[in-house]
């Protein structure tokens, strides 16, 4: 419940639906992003899981499957997204004595939404959370998938809580801007890339950025765990992601002078359909992102092939989208 505002358990109701009607109208990648990368690791987990009937399928008859999966899972993740967003606006709206209440100030804190994810999964208990999750489209994922691959129950419930705690980042979202009524308050942006100085931001569906270092043509973000896990890895740093900015002009000079990275990157196969077509007044931007060692026991899950894959995918498609260019003008560097 939120200070100064009441409303009746009908009025909650009809704000929710509104609001979720809402964002599937409009063209917030948000949610279907999330899908795309959580798909990737969920076939690449269900590649390593077959069992021994499902490899002595014809090679037509794995992919029907592995086709149906991909059906299951997008309808399974989008149903744990709804019920997190239905049950974040009850915590947030109702006045119970159970619910925390919130000042409207709460909602101005660059930190806020994070604080809240990881005080909502707190106060959503176990029971709770199988009789949002533990049903319907979930169920339906979780049995199909059993049929032919081991060991999915735990994968699964896990991805449900991921998408449960995304829908409810939504409608936090939602309720400060639409019924509290406030903005962050940020204390300034990079001069690079456009984002908050003071405030963590989306990297990919998994991780989340924090600003760093900058110069004129060069930005630096830290990378950890985002808000869907738990609170004790938030904190656990597992990338370091640059961009740098180049000029045309200056990449080819420097390439003329056989500088090795210059002549690597102008020379790729990428380049010549891409970043060779750009005018000498024009830029392009080198991504690299930089993974740390870490302990295992610091994270919640290793990171596989697949997911150092997503990762790369999903970050190209994120600075693109920041910098307002398209991916012709983006370089990734191999790490």
């Amino acid at each position: 419940m939120i200070e100064g505002l009441t409303f009746t358990p009908e009025t909650i109701h009809a704000k929710e639906k509104k609001c979720l009607k809402e964002f599937y109208a409009g063209d917030n990648p948000y949610l279907g992003d999330a899908v795309a990368y959580y798909q990737l690791l969920f076939e690449a987990y269900l590649e390593n899981n077959a069992d021994s009937r499902f490899r002595r399928k014809t090679e037509k008859e794995q992919l029907r499957i592995m086709d149906k999966e991909d059906k299951e899972f997008r309808e399974a993740m989008r149903y744990a997204f709804n019920k997190g967003h239905q049950t974040a606006f009850n915590v947030l709206l109702q006045s119970t004595k159970n619910n925390q209440g919130y000042e409207r100030d709460f909602f101005k804190n660059p930190s806020s939404l994070n604080n809240f994810l990881y005080t909502f999964e707190k106060t959503i208990t176990k029971e709770v959370f199988e009789e949002n999750i533990q049903r319907d489209s979930i169920d339906v994922l979780t049995n199909f998938t059993r049929r032919h691959f081991n060991n999915t129950f735990e994968v699964i419930k896990a991805l449900g809580m991921i998408f449960f705690k995304k829908g409810a980042g939504l409608a936090f979202e939602q309720v400060r801007k639409q019924i509290v009524g406030v903005d962050y308050e940020i204390t300034g942006y990079s001069k690079l890339v456009h984002l908050p100085i003071n405030q963590e931001f989306d990297v990919t569906p998994a991780f989340k950025g924090q600003f760093s270092l900058e110069s004129p043509d060069n930005e630096e973000w830290d990378i950890f765990w985002d808000a869907t896990y738990p609170v004790a890895y938030a904190d656990t740093l597992i990338a370091k992601c640059i961009i740098h900015k180049i000029s045309m002009a200056e990449a080819r000079k420097m390439k003329e002078k056989d500088a090795i990275t210059y002549r690597t990157i102008l020379d790729s196969e990428k380049a010549i359909t891409t970043i060779n077509r750009l005018e000498n007044n024009e830029s392009f931007y080198l991504v690299e992102i930089n993974f740390l060692l870490f302990n295992p026991n610091n994270i919640p899950r290793l990171l596989s092939k697949a997911e150092y894959e997503a990762i790369n995918k999903s970050l190209l498609s994120t600075v693109s989208r920041k910098l307002r260019v398209n991916a012709d003008h983006i370089y990734a560097a191999k790490s």
